[in-house]
């Protein structure tokens, strides 16, 4: 009897260890989860900090950035105004220059004129309602010829080519009261390159250039246009 007894106790106690037993993991797991739900939290709540510490870094990087791109804008707006300044000071003091000069002895390639006027030119609306636009800085008029003059500080390539291809048509079109009139052509600079020189002479081109308070005069090679 007492066999059997033993047997039912030890019976009964592993019947409640296989019904509780369960319910013990199932607390463990609920824990775990418990305890996993609470460090994502945390884990989130980090990230957040962490992305609003980012995008504060990244905002005031981005204002410092733009304030530097500000001020070099208007340190290079500065400098182009003052360069520009400078430049046109330079242009100026070519134009009276040269005007002088030619004024004095109303002289070009050894053609005397009667009179002499600064920025000449003017403007044609043409049939297809194009605009021709022909302007010399210096023009020198006599009877039967006129010497068109270009000045620059420092004359380009291209100012020597446009004289022919573009600002000589234009005044035959602008100026047809001048049809049988003979055109000189005259560049005065400041600085002259020597493929100015060899441009201006191909094209039959005088030149005029400041040497010390003097000018001195390339137009051995001038053609009337």
């Amino acid at each position: 009897m007492q066999n059997e007894g033993d047997s039912f106790f030890f019976g009964l106690i592993c019947l409640i260890f296989i019904i509780f037993a369960p319910m013990k993991k199932k607390g463990d797991i609920q824990a775990k989860l418990a305890k996993t739900d609470q460090l994502i939290k945390e884990m989130r709540e980090e990230r957040k900090e962490a992305d609003k510490k980012f995008y504060d870094m990244l905002k005031e990087s981005n204002e410092k950035f733009y304030d530097m791109l500000k001020e070099a804008n208007e340190k290079f707006y500065d400098m182009h105004k003052e360069i520009g300044g400078i430049s046109n000071s330079n242009g100026d003091f070519a134009e009276e220059f040269f005007y002088n000069s030619l004024k004095k002895t109303m002289s070009f390639a050894n053609i005397h004129f009667d009179m002499i006027s600064d920025k000449f030119g003017g403007t044609r609306i043409m049939p297809d309602k194009t605009e021709k636009k022909a302007q010399f800085d210096i023009v020198l008029h006599n009877g039967d010829s006129l010497a068109l003059i270009e000045v620059k500080y420092k004359a380009e390539l291209e100012d020597v080519k446009e004289m022919v291809e573009k600002k000589v048509p234009n005044f035959r079109l602008i100026y047809p009261q001048f049809a049988k009139y003979k055109l000189y052509l005259g560049i005065g600079s400041l600085v002259l390159k020597d493929r100015i020189v060899q441009e201006a002479k191909k094209l039959g081109i005088g030149l005029m250039k400041q040497r010390g308070d003097a000018v001195e005069h390339r137009t051995g090679w001038v053609k009337a246009y």
